[in-house]
């Protein structure tokens, strides 16, 4: 649950205008089960979507802007580390 609402929560905070949308699937050849967040932000750079996994150590050498940009994502660094606690999984996108 705590997953699911640090995903939620960083995606309604992006997203001024448009839609948030959450869904699920089930693979049923793997049996693997996925929820999806999907928003309407205007979403990450490749630099950016690296930037969100990198540990504290090195965010602290790194500049103001760009701290500013991945301390507002902390929930999503959060939520890999609960999925992998769990054996699960954690991924993320950005179009």
């Amino acid at each position: 649950m705590q997953i699911l609402l640090n995903i939620v929560s960083t995606s309604i905070c992006y997203t001024n205008q448009g839609y948030v949308r959450i869904y699920s699937e089930v693979n049923e050849q793997t049996q693997i089960f996925s929820i999806i967040v999907e928003d309407s932000s205007l979403g990450l750079s490749e630099e950016e979507l690296r930037s969100l996994f990198v540990g504290k150590s090195d965010k602290n050498k790194s500049k103001k802007s760009k701290n500013l940009v991945r301390d507002s994502y902390s929930g999503i660094a959060t939520s890999k580390q609960l999925a992998h606690a769990l054996n699960g999984d954690f991924e993320i996108m950005s179009f």
